[in-house]
C-alpha cells in the first residue's frame, strides 16, 4: 500500500497544521518545522511524518504514522 503512504505523506507535509488540529483537537498550533524522518539503524527507516510545533505554550514533536492495512502488531509499535 505504498501508494497510499506517498499520498498521505505529501498531504501532511502540505497541510501539517490541519493534520495536527485533527489528531490533537488543538487550534493554537504553530508549525515550526517539518523534520527529516530518516532513522538510521541497520536498515534505514522513515517515519511518515515528524513535525516540530509550538502548541499550548510549549514546543513539541508530533509524529504521525499512516496505516492502510490491518496490522495486528500495530498496538505494540
Amino acid at each position: 500500500m505504498a501508494e497510499y503512504d506517498s499520498v498521505s505523506k505529501d498531504l501532511i507535509q502540505t497541510y501539517p497544521k490541519d493534520f495536527i488540529r485533527l489528531t490533537l483537537g488543538q487550534d493554537d498550533v504553530e508549525v515550526l518545522d517539518i523534520l527529516d524522518t530518516e532513522q538510521n539503524t541497520v536498515d534505514t527507516r522513515h517515519a511518515d511524518s515528524l513535525i516540530r510545533v509550538h502548541i499550548a505554550g510549549q514546543e513539541a514533536l508530533i509524529h504521525h504514522e499512516f496505516q492502510t492495512t490491518d496490522d495486528p502488531s500495530m498496538p505494540l509499535r
